[in-house]
Order: C-alpha cells, then structure tokens, then sequence
C-alpha cells in the first residue's frame, strides 16, 4: 500500500488568488486554516479527503459513512468531486444550517455497490465544498473532520483533529431588530422590524423545502423601518421555516436566523362572496360563535361580528376602495383568512 497521503484543506476566496493550505495529520481529516476571512456572501471552497485506506474493495453488504462538519460561521451552497467515477459509489447529503452545530456533510458508500480500494493517489477522493461567509463573525475555534465509521482500512485510524478558526468579514447591509412568524389558518404572516439601512437594495424570503433546501418565494424592496408578507394556502404543516436573505447594492448579503413554525388549516369549507364587490360580502360556512372580524391593510379591525348560523353578511360600502381581510376565528381559538376587494 502506498504511504499516506498529506491531507490538505484549503479556503480559495474567490476574489483572491491566495490558496492558504492546512496539513491535517491523518488523510481522513480536515481543517480550516487560521485566522483566514471570508467576506460576508462570498464563496469559499473546503477540500476535503475521502478514501478506502486499504487496497481491498469494500464489501457490498457494508456501508460506510464519512462526516465532515461545517462550522457555524459558513453555510453549505454546493459540493463536486474531483473525479466524477466517485459518484457510482457513493452519494452526499446535509444537514439543515443550525447556528449553533452548523452542519452535517455526510457521503454514504452505495448499499451493494463495491467502493474501490487504494487508487494512484494513494486511496483518497477528494469532494470540493462550496461554502458561503455567514453573519455570526466571531473568531472561534472549530474543528472539521472527515472520518468514516465504520473505519476502514489502515489509512484511517479515526479522529485526528485539526482545530483552526474561520473568521466572517465585512458590515451588515441591514440591522434587523426582529423577525417573527405567525400561524394565521392555513397561511403564515412574517413581519420584521429593522433599525437601519444602509446602501441597501432589498429583502428575499426564502422557505425551507421538503429535501432542505430554502428557496425564494418573495422579494421586498428595501426603504422601510417595518415589513409584512403573507405566505398564503400553506395548508397544515408541521414545522414549515423561513429565513430572510438581506441583499446590499453591491450583491453582498447576509441571512438572518431561521423561523420554524406549525400551521392548522380550519377544516371547515368557508367561502366568503362576491370578490370584487362594491358594498355587501357574504361569508358561508360557518358555525355557531364563529367570530367574523374585517380587518384593512394596515391590520386594524373595522368590525366584528358573531355568527348565528352558518351564513354571515358584512356591510362595506362605507369604506374606502382597497384590499381587506375577513379573519375567521372559531371557539376553539383556530383562524382563517380570506381576501376581499373593495371596488
């Protein structure tokens, strides 16, 4: 079997030239060189070392697992090897940002599949990940590893850490006093609060999907001291996320923390009629007690009324053209809201 081989880890910011290299003591170990910055919403690439130890495949029947753990200061974008066979053997996941644990790169060997043994180099495979520059900028130690379990071969005796630190640069585009969600029905209401802008462009709210990821499902221009969007027709779902991404004029951003909440859809088949109208709704569907609120755009409550039986009328010819809520909230404390335009 070939000697070992030096394994490096490396932060290449991608506005620099620099590759600033950290030798780890064991191939299945990697760190992060000290006290590099990586600006706030750049890119920087972690390389780090997978491999077989020994020159023997391994065996169909088991499988393998290699973690590396990404400090709470970066957060995951992307990974790719650096020899793409690597992939009929094994596959990638992570685990969701935590500001406190970061997150989890885990490759798992295929179940049935044989990972080959010790190649040219020496056994290792390395996977390239991509990583972005995180607001929590304080200066301390972590650790990344790259270690299998169950360990395999002789090149890989486990857990040889290499504890350095990563530091986040640059300004805040946004200073956000709060950030809030709150069940609504079947919709979620985000509203934020900030104590300054500066040469700031604009907010992008992000959901967290089923596989993990977050994606863009609202954008809001910057300008204000306070914000509101609802995410309608959520339905009920158990522990939905949102995270706002605060986006300068020059494209640097930052993300704020993730808000996870629960939504409990009212099972009732309400209907509130006719939209557009130009004087009377009416609101069916409903029970006994309901309590039927109307509400404007700036969240102030015009009026409301008790339900007698399951059709309820509202009355809106004397207030002005606009967009308002009809917000239903049953005895036992459950809520739905309906949209209606006023001619």
């Amino acid at each position: 079997m070939k000697a070992l081989v030096k394994s490096v880890i490396s932060i290449l910011v991608l506005s620099a030239t620099t590759i600033f290299e950290s030798k780890a003591q064991d191939p299945a170990i990697a760190g992060i060189i000290h006290d590099k910055d990586v600006k706030v919403g750049e890119i920087a690439i972690i390389e780090a070392d997978f491999l077989n130890g020994s020159s023997t495949p391994f065996s169909p029947a088991t499988t393998v697992f290699w973690t590396i753990n990404i400090p709470p200061s970066v957060e995951f974008v992307s990974y790719e090897f650096d020899n793409n066979i690597v992939q009929n053997f094994v596959t990638v996941s992570h685990s969701a940002y935590d500001a406190e644990d970061g997150q989890l790169i885990t490759i798992t060997s295929r179940p049935g599949v044989a990972f080959p043994g010790g190649n040219s180099d020496g056994g290792a495979n390395l996977i390239m990940i991509s990583v972005r520059g995180k607001v929590e900028a304080a200066s301390l130690p972590y650790s990344i590893q790259a270690e299998s379990s169950p360990v395999v071969g002789t090149n890989n005796p486990g857990n040889d850490n290499v504890s350095n630190r990563i530091t986040v640069a640059g300004v805040l585009p946004v200073r956000l006093k709060n950030f809030n969600a709150v069940a609504a029905g079947c919709d979620v209401v985000l509203n934020w609060e900030v104590e300054s802008e500066k040469n700031f462009s604009h907010y992008e709210l992000e959901r967290r999907t089923t596989n993990g990821d977050f994606l863009k499902i609202a954008e809001l221009k910057g300008g204000n001291v306070s914000y509101i969007y609802k995410d309608v027709n959520v339905g009920t779902t158990k522990d939905i996320s949102y995270k706002l991404k605060l986006v300068d004029l020059d494209g640097t951003f930052a993300y704020s923390n993730v808000k996870t909440i629960s939504t409990n859809c009212n099972s009732k088949l309400i209907k509130v009629y006719p939209t557009p109208t130009n004087s009377k709704v009416t609101v069916s569907g409903l029970t006994l007690n309901d309590k039927v609120s109307l509400i404007n755009s700036a969240g102030q409550i015009l009026s409301t009324k008790v339900a007698a039986n399951a059709l309820l009328d509202l009355d809106l010819s004397r207030y002005a053209a606009g967009v308002y809520n009809i917000l239903v909230v049953d005895k036992n404390g459950k809520s739905s809201s309906y949209k209606v335009v006023k001619n």
